[in-house]
């Protein structure tokens, strides 16, 4: 079985990189921030994630994982940090 990475529900490919790279709380928008969430807001996001899942909404890890290495390769990623 091959190993999936699940697309955040309205984030564009390069925001959910550069989110995973991000420090809690800090540059991460308050409605996807789980330290700021309550129970019932966090479950609905790890619900939606899995529905996303289970409906084949995925790419595969070695995809992911190719594209960060390359955008931090390119120096990308941190660029908007200078």
């Amino acid at each position: 079985m091959s190993q999936t990475v699940t697309i955040n529900q309205g984030l564009s490919r390069e925001e959910r990189v550069r989110l995973s790279y991000a420090q809690p709380s800090v540059g991460v928008p308050e409605s996807i921030d789980a330290t700021r969430m309550s129970r019932e807001e966090l479950v609905a996001h790890v619900m939606a994630g899995y529905e996303d899942y289970l409906a084949g909404r995925t790419i595969p890890a070695d995809e992911v994982f190719e594209e960060i290495r390359r955008d931090l390769k390119s120096g990308k990623i941190f660029a908007e940090f200078d």
